[in-house]
């Protein structure tokens, strides 16, 4: 399980949480959770902490931190994944 404590304001981080690969981000007032999967070449995208950005290493599309389409091949932005904090700080899928 991933707690939100493990996520600090502006970063991301690649979790398994109910046994899918997500890409979360804490913007420091919501977490936000996407597919790690790129729509245009089904890899897995990483964090890249420099540019706080989702980078695509296949082909090269990279999405802003809260998933929005930054730069292509990609025609669309991450998919988005509503989520849950429970009382000891745990995301949950809803």
């Amino acid at each position: 399980m991933a707690r939100i404590s493990e996520i600090p304001e502006g970063d991301g981080k690649i979790v398994k949480i109910d046994g899918k690969l997500l890409a979360i981000y804490n913007d420091g007032e919501k977490i936000k959770v996407f597919s790690t999967i790129c729509p245009h070449a089904r890899c897995d995208v990483e964090w890249n902490d420099a540019e706080k950005t989702w980078d695509c290493p296949c082909h090269g599309s990279r999405f802003e931190a809260a998933g929005k389409l930054l730069k292509g091949p990609a025609q669309t932005g991450l998919e988005e994944f509503e989520v849950k904090i429970d009382e000891n700080g745990e995301i949950k899928l809803f």
